[in-house]
């Protein structure tokens, strides 16, 4: 179902952002392998259907992470940049 794919997108850009460190691909190229789709396709499919890019998506989770790393477990903005793969 429409559901079950949009979960399986959302899980893979998870994936990604928080494992960023050890996958050596970029966002699109990840996801196409992972997914076993092309990007494009991906892309238009998850807009459609959530109102936002996969990037937006991405970038989200990120902030997100990054509050709770800051808020909850007391890291530094250097632990968070590092964590998160930020780059200065």
């Amino acid at each position: 179902s429409e559901q079950v794919l949009i979960d399986k997108i959302k899980g893979a850009i998870a994936d990604y952002v928080f494992n960023k460190k050890n996958i050596k691909q970029n966002l699109s190229a990840y996801l196409a392998e992972e997914l076993e789709m092309e990007y494009a396709q991906l892309a238009t499919y998850f807009s459609g259907l959530t109102g936002t890019t996969i990037e937006q998506y991405a970038i989200a989770l990120k902030i997100e992470k990054a509050k709770e790393l800051l808020a909850v477990e007391n890291k530094s903005l250097k632990e968070v940049a590092e964590q998160l793969d930020y780059k200065q």
